[in-house]
């Protein structure tokens, strides 16, 4: 007897349409934006001052012409800017494909005009992010990463060090990686770095940044004795930290796979107030107006203008290499 329902008319579709599931961007989270240039500059800047002269003690009294000078000198630093864009195609058939699939009742609703701005938004955040962490050597873009803020000069460089013990040999256990430290080796690597970051009592550790597999050792019992998580006792009274994020371009790997462009993982304790580090953002993401051929297939541009990471002070970071 022949079947009068097809199997087609059978199949079930989910009125829900599921997209990739991809890790939050922390950047803008990390770092402040600041809005205060203008679109169409090519190249931005700031002005530092440094004080010069001293005062001096006199015996007695001292005459006018016996006082020293005092007075300031200024420096401009400059960085380049720089545009992010995509475009977004939309084919009159595929629109109207998309459009009767839903009037039939098949499958989810789909906005490509929601659908394609969400994903070139997120394409051009993730370049934003990647210029922000480790920059670009070919637009002559420096990232907070980079081996040009840190050195031996603590008054105006901050400070990457290698954290694993005897960090030779072929496996963790030689290397002495954060997953073989104790609680405590792991915390005196975060003291550490915030005995140089406080140093002088001028700038504060605020923000402990790190990739997911040691966020996760982070949440560890402290002791064998007490319930109390290794992060929990970070951020407890008189607390190390004043937060904690996660976030994976810190980890070892090329810069185009989305890591650090180095063969270990980091950590970053960093004083993140916006006169610290910001991120210039000259032009917020925009969508232009679609372009359209004779037929109603159109093309949209999607731009954002970045001047990059603002780095002003790099001696208040540093970085722990092999983690």
């Amino acid at each position: 007897m022949p079947n009068l329902i097809p199997a087609e008319d059978l199949i079930s579709i989910e009125g829900i349409l599921y997209e990739p599931k991809v890790e939050e961007l922390k950047h803008r989270e990390i770092a402040s934006i600041n809005t205060n240039f203008d679109p169409g500059a090519m190249v931005i800047g700031y002005d530092v001052y440094d004080r010069t002269g001293v005062a001096k003690v006199f015996a007695g009294r001292a005459r006018a012409n016996d006082l020293p000078l005092v007075g300031d000198k200024k420096e401009r630093r400059k960085q380049g800017t720089f545009e992010i864009g995509a475009v977004i195609e939309y084919d009159r058939n595929e629109i109207n494909s998309a459009a009767a699939a839903t009037r039939i009742g098949h499958g989810p609703t789909i906005r490509l005009d929601m659908l394609r701005p969400a994903t070139a938004r997120r394409m051009i955040w993730e370049r934003e992010a990647q210029l922000f962490w480790v920059g670009d050597p070919n637009l002559d873009i420096v990232g907070i990463l980079d081996n040009s803020h840190y050195g031996n000069n603590p008054d105006t460089q901050g400070k990457k060090v290698n954290v694993a013990t005897g960090a030779v040999g072929d496996n963790p256990g030689q290397k002495r990686l954060w997953e073989n430290k104790t609680p405590q080796e792991k915390v005196t690597d975060l003291t550490d770095g915030l005995t140089f970051v406080e140093d002088g009592d001028i700038f504060r550790g605020r923000t402990l940044i790190l990739p997911s597999p040691q966020r996760i050792q982070l949440r560890k019992p402290f002791g064998a004795d007490t319930p109390q998580t290794i992060e929990s006792y970070l951020l407890g009274p008189g607390a190390y930290f004043e937060n904690i994020v996660t976030d994976n371009r810190l980890k070892a790997g090329t810069v185009a796979s989305g890591g650090n462009g180095d063969s270990v993982d980091y950590f970053m304790i960093i004083d993140n107030r916006p006169e610290v580090v910001q991120l210039a953002t000259l032009q917020d993401i925009m969508l232009f107006d679609p372009k359209f051929d004779g037929l109603g297939n159109s093309t949209q541009a999607v731009t954002l203008i970045t001047g990059g990471a603002m780095f002003r002070y790099p001696m208040a970071a540093y970085i722990g290499k092999g983690i």
